[in-house]
């Protein structure tokens, strides 16, 4: 709780939040060219399967249509880490320097295994976010997919805080102990509030910076 107060402490000060405010900018601009590219070609699919006939069809699309809101919605918190995490290091460098400028800086992996590593593990969850949708129909699904999302949500986070001192395999090796879990649970929690999720993300590597 000492790493959450002091991180929300540390995400108010402006040399930090102007970082959150560029990010916001191009989370912005690309949710307005997705909207615009992607939206339409899921909506023209939408209508088709609508105006078909039958209690199948009617199922198909209401499916699809929640399976599209989860996605979105659980998707939104770690779509905006990825962008955040263009301006981390700064953020950390800055908290660092504030408070542990006895810190050793350490030699974190380098940007094309990172963006290796990042990409298998949005594929990973992603694959199993569409193989496990079926059992939204049941009601269970929506645990699995809230999961789901802590776990990609935290795996997302670590590798992109721990891995500016880390190697990949250190951080495979913190991922797996108990470090962290207790922070990353209650920012994910606050990362299910419509709004709220969009600085949390940010709120939450000024908070694993404290910690690391």
């Amino acid at each position: 709780m000492n790493s959450l107060t002091i991180g929300f402490s540390d995400s108010l000060k402006f040399k930090n939040l102007r970082y959150f405010l560029y990010a916001m900018l191009i989370f912005i601009v690309l949710a307005v060219f997705v909207q615009q590219s992607v939206y339409s070609l899921l909506t023209d699919y939408l209508l088709t399967i609508d105006k078909q006939d039958g209690w199948l069809s009617w199922g198909a699309s209401f499916a699809l249509h929640a399976l599209l809101g989860v996605l979105g919605y659980l998707l939104i918190a770690p779509i905006v880490l990825l962008i955040v995490s263009l301006f981390s290091e700064n953020i950390i460098n800055n908290i660092r320097q504030a408070r542990y400028p006895q810190l050793p800086q350490g030699k974190g992996a380098g940007g094309l295994e990172s963006l290796i590593t990042v990409s298998a593990v949005l594929s990973k969850y992603l694959l199993l976010m569409l193989l496990t949708s079926p059992l939204m129909l049941l009601g269970v699904g929506y645990v699995v997919f809230f999961v789901l999302g802590f776990l990609l949500f935290r795996k997302l986070l670590l590798l992109d805080i721990l891995g500016i001192r880390m190697g990949t395999q250190d951080i495979k090796q913190q991922s797996a102990s108990s470090h962290y879990w207790g922070s990353t649970a209650v920012l994910y929690i606050f990362t299910l509030v419509p709004g709220v999720n969009l600085f949390v993300p940010y709120l939450a590597v000024c908070v694993l910076a404290n910690e690391t």
